[in-house]
This record gives C-alpha cells, sequence and structure tokens, in this order.
C-alpha cells in the first residue's frame, strides 16, 4: 500500500495545475480575508507568469486524497488577477463653475449708449438743418428785399387813388422825377375791383405808369400833419373840409368849384394834398409817416398794384422798428 500511494502522490504531483481544475470561486469573506500585500506579491510571482501546461495521459482514475491545507492554499494563490474585482474610487465632485458676469447689464448699457449716441447725432443733424434752413430764408429774405426795393426805387409814375368805402372818390398822377401832378378823371377809369383793368385803362389814357396806390380817406386824414393844404388859386383848404370835399358829404363853396364838376374838384383836392406832401411821403421818410403808412398797408387801407417781393416782406414782417424803433 505504501507503494502505491507514493504513485499516487507523485501522479497527482505530474498533473498539470490548470485554473480549472484547481480554483474555486473565493467566498467574500475570504477576498477580503486577505491583505492587498499578499495579492500584489502574489501577482508579482515568477512561477504564476512561467508555468507551463503539458497534456499528459490521464491515469485511472481513483479516489484521491484531500489536498492539505497547504496545497489548498497554493491553488488559491494561482487564481487570475484579472478575477479579483478592483473598486474605482468615487470621482470627486467637481467644483461648482463660478457664476458668469453678468453680460446682460453691459448689454444693456453699450445699447443705452448706442441709443444716446443715436440720439445726439439726431439733435446735431435737426440743429445744423434748422441752422441751414434759417440761413436759407435769411440769405432768401435778402435777396427778396433787395430785388423789390431795387425795383421800388425804380419807380417814377405813381397812379394814386382815394376810396371811401372801396369805392374810388378821386384820383392824381405824380411824376417824382419831375415833381409834378396831374389830375385823373375817376369816371372814366371804370371799376376798382377789377385793378389790373382800372390800372391798364389808367395807362392808356396817361401814358405807362409804374405802379398804383390805393388809399383809403381816413389814412390821408391821418398822413395830414398841416392844419390846411393850398388849392390851386391859392385858397386854404383845412384838413377836416379836404376830408368831406373828397367824399362828397358837403359840397365846396362856389369860389372852389367854378366851372369844374364834383369830381374833377375832388381830383384838385389830391393833387393839391400831394404837391404838399410829396417831398415827406416819397422823399424823405418820417418816423411817424414811415409807421402809419405800413401800419395802413399791413392793414389793407392801403394797396399797391402791382406788387413785389420786398413789399410781400413789409407786409408781414415789421422792418420799420429795426429803423424806427420807437
Amino acid at each position: 500500500m505504501n507503494d502505491k500511494d507514493e504513485e499516487t502522490s507523485q501522479a497527482v504531483g505530474d498533473m498539470p495545475e490548470t485554473s480549472e481544475s484547481v480554483i474555486e470561486p473565493l467566498t467574500s469573506g475570504e477576498m477580503t480575508s486577505k491583505p492587498d500585500d499578499e495579492v500584489a506579491l502574489e501577482e508579482e510571482s515568477p512561477e504564476n507568469d512561467t508555468i507551463e501546461t503539458t497534456p499528459e495521459p490521464v491515469p485511472v482514475q481513483e479516489p484521491e486524497p484531500e489536498p492539505d491545507k497547504k496545497q489548498q492554499h497554493d491553488s488559491k494563490t494561482t487564481t487570475k488577477p484579472s478575477l479579483i474585482p478592483k473598486l474605482k474610487p468615487k470621482p470627486k465632485p467637481e467644483p461648482a463653475p463660478e457664476p458668469a458676469p453678468k453680460k446682460e447689464v453691459v448689454y444693456i448699457r453699450e445699447v443705452e449708449k448706442k441709443q444716446s449716441n443715436k440720439f445726439v447725432k439726431k439733435i446735431k443733424r435737426s440743429f445744423l438743418a434748422v441752422i441751414l434752413i434759417i440761413a436759407l430764408v435769411i440769405a432768401g429774405g435778402i435777396y427778396a428785399w433787395t430785388s423789390g426795393m431795387e425795383d421800388l426805387r425804380g419807380d417814377t409814375d405813381y397812379l394814386i387813388v382815394v376810396v371811401y368805402k372801396d369805392v374810388p372818390k378821386a384820383a392824381s398822377i405824380y411824376h417824382k422825377d419831375m415833381r409834378q401832378s396831374e389830375t385823373v378823371e375817376i369816371t372814366e377809369l371804370g371799376a376798382l375791383s377789377n385793378r389790373k383793368q382800372f390800372f391798364e385803362n389808367a395807362q392808356g389814357d396817361y401814358g405807362v405808369l409804374d405802379r398804383m396806390i390805393i388809399i383809403d380817406v381816413d389814412t390821408l386824414k391821418a398822413l395830414s400833419t398841416d392844419n390846411y393844404i393850398i388849392y390851386e388859386n391859392g385858397e386854404e383848404i383845412n384838413r377836416d373840409e379836404m376830408y368831406k370835399w373828397i367824399v362828397q358829404s358837403e359840397y365846396p363853396p362856389s369860389h372852389i368849384i367854378r366851372d369844374d364838376n364834383p369830381s374833377t374838384v375832388a381830383a384838385k383836392i389830391l393833387k393839391a394834398w400831394i404837391d404838399n406832401y410829396s417831398d415827406q411821403l416819397l422823399g424823405g421818410y418820417g418816423g411817424y409817416t414811415v409807421r402809419v403808412i405800413l401800419n395802413a398797408y399791413r392793414a389793407d387801407n392801403i394797396l399797391i398794384y402791382p406788387g413785389n417781393s420786398a413789399l410781400t416782406i413789409l407786409k408781414y414782417i415789421a422792418i420799420e422798428k429795426l429803423v424806427f424803433p420807437v
């Protein structure tokens, strides 16, 4: 029996030690019982790396004795390290990202800055546009004023018509260059409602005229700064009498009328008035006279035909206040 035991033990020693026949699954208690240092040393042992298995004929099966504890321990050490589960360390929590700076505030500020810049640019453009318009208006006004005044300076022959309640009562022509005036028969010129036709009729009868001035009787009286005028026969005519005789609310005495009809007498009275005030009205203008004429002109108590650009400016702008501020 001893010889057989030796043969069996030798046969067992010669059998290949494979992981499939020897390795038993480790329990959780065995896995935790071994320290990590022993496992690492067993993994580094050269025996596990140099083991070569060669297949040999299997002997007659006989009841194998139970391996002793040492052999069992050796078989446990031959387990592959890959079968031992390794616990991965838990990842460290990443630090929370810092809150990004509020870009909206910057964006809003940039938008507000752009809007303010646009607003400033619009104001500048509007200001420049206003200045340009004002400059153009001033330049145009200066041109209109100078050209219109040049046209008025060229006038020498005026047709002056006195009206009462829009009805012509007397007319006279004044020649500025000769300082002479002549009477006009008002009844021959037709109705004054058509100023163009009335003016053309006067030119057909009395020659070329530059301008027609239609003046109200009340304005004529306001411009009469003297108490009387000298009639053609040397007779003094009081200012109030002149007013009544022209509108024909009263008639002059016989030594004034003589052989003339009322319209002719009214024309001669107007001619005497123009001769008396011609230097004041059409020559050296006084402050009072200018104010009365321009106020009457703006109130349509004085009408001038044909008009021009300077007369239009005088109609709506009180330029005389710059010359006569009082």
